[in-house]
């Protein structure tokens, strides 16, 4: 099944044309250069199955913190334009106030085409859990903030993997098909709507491992704190 959900304008073979092609340029830099990064959200799934079925306008990654600026550096040789908008972007807090919303904060624009890589920093810490750091605005006030998200070990590990992908060259790590199923249902995006419908035709999430993961994320719970900037 073929279904282009967002931009009627593109055919789909020109865009998966493009994400093969970039894919492959930029991860096989980031790994020259030891760039410690995951392949994130509905497009990591889809690669991981080694199957693009829809369109998709960005590529979004996890990367360390401490490897932003060889990101930066990679990127420069690139058609890609590098903007860090941490201190001057527009999101702003979700409702639950777990997690922020609104434009990426760090973003690579494609010179040409209408097409972007989206970025979200981490840190790895001693004790084994993951932490992720994002900016954004107070709703009526112009103070900023970080949040800071941090996930136990015992849940990270479920989230998070050394295994490395192979998609038409571009090796790769990537968060858990179950997790972003997780993260999945509690949208309401016709695109997300889209995808878990694909996936459950495939079969190919682990239900084992989603209720593993909802387990422990009842037992382990996300440690959310903030800075004001």
């Amino acid at each position: 099944m073929l279904k282009n959900l967002t931009n009627e304008e593109k055919t789909l073979k020109e865009n998966h044309k493009l994400i093969k092609k970039t894919l492959k340029l930029v991860c096989n830099k980031f790994n020259k250069l030891k760039v410690d990064f995951y392949v994130v959200g509905s497009l990591s799934v889809y690669l991981i199955k080694n199957k693009l079925v829809r369109y998709h306008d960005d590529i979004d990654f996890m990367i360390l913190e401490s490897d932003l600026k060889k990101v930066k550096k990679v990127l420069s040789k690139t058609n890609f334009i590098f903007e860090d908008n941490r201190l001057s972007n527009h999101r702003y807090l979700s409702g639950d106030s777990t997690y922020t919303m609104g434009e990426h904060e760090l973003v690579a624009n494609h010179k040409n085409k209408d097409f972007h890589l989206g970025f979200f920093l981490i840190n790895k810490e001693t004790n084994g859990s993951i932490t992720v750091k994002e900016h954004f605005k107070a709703k009526d006030t112009e103070d900023r903030y970080i949040l800071y998200k941090n996930t136990p070990k015992k849940l990270a590990d479920m989230l998070f993997n050394s295994n490395v992908y192979n998609f038409y060259g571009a090796k790769f790590k990537a968060t858990s098909p179950e997790n972003v199923y997780v993260i999945k249902q509690s949208t309401k995006r016709e695109k997300d709507k889209f995808d878990l419908k694909i996936w459950e035709e495939w079969n190919i999430i682990d239900k084992d491992k989603v209720k593993k993961i909802l387990n422990i994320e009842d037992e382990f719970k996300t440690h959310i704190y903030f800075e004001k900037i």
